[in-house]
């Protein structure tokens, strides 16, 4: 039996909560309306993010050097 792979959403908004304190931590969302990403009626800083394409495959680890 094959699984049904998952759906990556087409918008994921991004809102910082408890900002400015030690407690701040990034929330993510989606649908379609970034209003739907708030927690709270105060002002908030929302990302918008749009899929453009999804890849299957392996990630790889990138290295980078400075030699000199």
């Amino acid at each position: 039996m094959s699984k049904t792979p998952t759906k990556f959403p087409k918008f994921i908004h991004v809102t910082r909560e408890n900002d400015g304190t030690d407690d701040a931590y990034f929330q993510v969302s989606d649908g379609a309306n970034p209003e739907e990403a708030l927690t709270s009626a105060d002002k908030t800083h929302v990302a918008t993010y749009e899929l453009k394409e999804v890849k299957e495959g392996k990630l790889e680890p990138v290295f980078s050097a400075i030699v000199g």
